[in-house]
């Protein structure tokens, strides 16, 4: 989904790819939630609006230091409070306005939010994690310890690990609510 050099490709239609597995990642969840019965928590419900730095139920982690000074930098920067004035709030604009979505595929709107908000908010609401899961061989893919099995281990900057994070599903939900503005964006 990106060039040689890491720019996004927009018209390839993996927009329409990821928007529908997690959509359907979401049903599957939806389904599980109605057999277990919880009151509390019966379907994915995503965040109306992405929260404001100040948001008291869903606080940003503070930044972290690694030895990579570039991640030290971007991490630093995306839990910024002028990042979210700067960025947040005109992606959230632009992707809930119906004359933008009027002008745009399902694959390239797809594309978009995977690529600016979406992977943002991964990192902006991801606390530093307790120590790092190596990269998986994929001629041996269990050969990684079983402790990063644990559901503690949920850094949402780690594909293996995310979706035990609540955050990772009211970020999800909100995404997900974006097709239906697509889908409504003529009415």
């Amino acid at each position: 989904t990106s060039d040689p050099n890491g720019t996004p490709i927009y018209d390839n239609n993996s927009g329409e790819d990821f928007l529908y597995m997690h959509r359907h990642m979401i049903a599957i969840v939806n389904r599980k939630l109605q057999e277990i019965n919880d009151p509390l928590y019966q379907k994915v419900e995503g965040w109306k609006t992405v929260p404001i730095p100040t948001d008291e139920d869903y606080p940003v982690p503070p930044p972290w230091i690694t030895d990579d000074l570039d991640f030290n930098n971007f991490i630093k920067d995306v839990k910024s409070d002028q990042y979210f004035e700067t960025n947040f709030i005109r992606w959230e604009r632009q992707y809930t306005d119906p004359t933008y979505l009027s002008q745009i595929t399902l694959g390239e709107f797809g594309a978009r939010l995977e690529f600016s908000i979406h992977n943002m908010m991964h990192m902006r609401w991801a606390k530093e994690p307790e120590g790092a899961r190596p990269t998986a061989d994929p001629t041996n893919p269990g050969s990684i310890d079983i402790q990063w099995d644990d559901p503690s281990y949920d850094y949402l900057g780690d594909t293996y690990s995310s979706h035990v994070n609540h955050i990772f599903w009211k970020l999800h939900g909100w995404i997900d609510d974006r097709i239906e503005d697509w889908k409504n964006r003529a009415n």
